[in-house]
């Protein structure tokens, strides 16, 4: 992996360094929050574990209300996301903690904070709408009963459609594997948006890479992004496509290391603090879409997207991003077809 330069961040008024850097002593101190935005996944995991009973689902987000606002009037960074059941329960295990410690909560949320792919900074807005966004994310099985006929109907546009539609796929399998492949290894997440008609398409891909190893969600998820490109390509419909990288593979903690013997050399000073947690850094790139080879946004191009809100007001980064330009794509260049 090359090494990070702050030449290559960047900063309104020209200064060089980490978006958030200013005042990191504040926003270092990160607290996570899992919600289960689902009541059926919440009623099935109270009549199993006990962190999760409580009179009824709506009791339950007062009390994971009142922890974020708890939380963010301690000074702390509020990072809220979706608690996934049967990731919770894997981290537990692999951490050595029983599911029903508060231990196992705790652990799960600093996940959650560092790398949760629908994990967003809290603002102060209320559950409702935090729910509202947890729950806006599609699934691949779900979004592909709107995705398949959008495929078809920008293949018609064009004489032959289904060779058209075949060409349009292959080609967008290898622009995404030239973006899987261009950033190295780590934890990393594409977001792509699509513009439609009836309703904008989004889908996010979370996935790690090491080496030559490059792991996706079992859902198929890999499948939606090709999928998303070819309908923008073809429909030359406006869209972007947002990666963020993070270099560290952590999804599985460290076990806890047996106490040392009397006799055994003085490690404590060596040992991490679990509860100083800092927010880790990310790389954040982007590229616009609606040709037929994506184009890659400046550093400058990519700060004025990620920072401006729907309204068209400023929104402060991420803490902890570095903006990059994009590499440009070439479909023939990737390791996939050799």
């Amino acid at each position: 992996m090359g090494k990070t330069t702050r030449s290559n961040t960047y900063i309104p008024g020209g200064a060089a360094g980490v978006a958030g850097q200013r005042g990191r002593a504040k926003s270092a101190r990160v607290t996570g929050i899992a919600v289960l935005a689902d009541e059926l996944e919440w009623r099935a995991l109270a009549e199993e574990n006990p962190l999760f009973e409580f009179k009824d689902y709506e009791s339950y987000l007062v009390d994971v209300e009142k922890r974020m606002r708890a939380a963010a009037r301690a000074g702390r960074q509020v990072m809220v996301g979706a608690l996934m059941p049967d990731q919770f329960e894997t981290r537990a295990d692999a951490a050595g903690i029983p599911r029903e410690s508060p231990r196992a909560l705790k652990e799960y949320e600093r996940y959650v904070a560092d790398l949760g792919p629908l994990t967003r900074p809290w603002t102060g807005e209320p559950i409702a709408q935090v729910l509202d966004r947890l729950r806006a994310h599609v699934r691949a099985e779900t979004l592909q009963a709107r995705v398949m006929p959008a495929l078809d109907a920008a293949a018609a546009e064009h004489t032959h459609p289904g060779d058209t539609a075949q060409r349009a796929m292959s080609q967008s399998a290898h622009v995404f594997m030239a973006i899987a492949e261009g950033c190295g290894d780590g934890h990393h997440e594409i977001r792509i948006k699509v513009t439609h008609p009836d309703g904008d398409l989004e889908y996010s891909l979370p996935y790690s890479r090491s080496g030559k190893v490059i792991a996706f969600p079992d859902d198929g998820g890999e499948q939606m992004v090709v999928l998303l490109l070819a309908i923008a390509g073809l429909a030359e419909r406006p869209g972007t496509l947002i990666l963020r990288s993070r270099p560290q593979l952590t999804f599985f903690p460290p076990r806890r290391r047996p106490k040392d013997s009397p006799t055994a050399p003085d490690r404590t000073a060596a040992s991490p603090d679990p509860d100083a947690m800092t927010y880790r850094e990310s790389v954040l790139r982007g590229w616009r879409l609606g040709n037929a080879v994506p184009q890659p946004m400046s550093e400058g191009q990519l700060f004025a997207f990620a920072c401006t809100g729907p309204d068209g007001g400023p929104v402060p980064p991420e803490p902890g991003t570095r903006f990059r330009a994009a590499f440009p794509l070439d479909p023939g260049s990737c390791a996939c077809c050799p």
